[in-house]
């Protein structure tokens, strides 16, 4: 099974011909499927990362280099 991911814009002409065209065939026939699929912004990310403990704290740029360059 090959997955393709689509940005269509529904507002022209093309892209609402292209995306009825494929609701048809996923009604149709089994072959092919829509899977919707959300990407979370930026600020999102940051705050699942915090709610998470997936933060680092650092005294100072002197202490981040560090351990960015493993020193």
């Amino acid at each position: 099974m090959t997955t393709i991911t689509l940005k269509i814009d529904k507002k022209t002409k093309a892209g609402k011909l292209l995306s009825s065209m494929i609701e048809l065939l996923s009604k149709d026939s089994k072959g092919v499927e829509i899977v919707q699929t959300t990407t979370k912004s930026g600020l999102e990310e940051a705050l699942d990362d915090i709610k998470n403990n997936r933060i680092n704290v650092y005294k100072d740029s002197d202490d981040l280099f560090k351990k960015v360059l493993n020193v």
